[in-house]
């Protein structure tokens, strides 16, 4: 049984680049959370922006975590933009390997 760990969730918008940082579990009960505010600052930024989400600070990494950030890769693509995963943690960093998304993303 996973602890219940604190979540939070900020975001900066600088010209064209957004950097989302999460904290905490990326699961079933806050991927929601991260893809609105995602969507939500493609919508308003510059042209091609760079869509940033830094998972330094995250404990765990689910099916569902992992489904938005296809989405948010989609979606920053859809708008001539790039998408881009920053700082995984261990834990999110072996869920990226073992699903083969990290081939997919680029990894900062």
């Amino acid at each position: 049984m996973l602890e219940n760990t604190p979540w939070s969730l900020t975001i900066e918008q600088i010209g064209s680049e957004i950097v989302l940082r999460a904290s905490g579990a990326l699961d079933l009960d806050t991927a929601g959370q991260v893809r609105s505010a995602a969507t939500s600052a493609l919508r308003t930024a510059a042209p091609s922006p760079t869509l940033t989400v830094d998972l330094a600070e995250v404990t765990f990494l689910d099916s569902t975590g992992l489904g938005m950030l296809v989405t948010l890769w989609h979606e920053a693509r859809n708008v001539g933009g790039k998408f881009q995963v920053a700082r995984p943690s261990p834990a999110a960093l072996r869920i990226l390997q073992i699903t083969g998304v990290d081939a997919l993303f680029d990894l900062a």
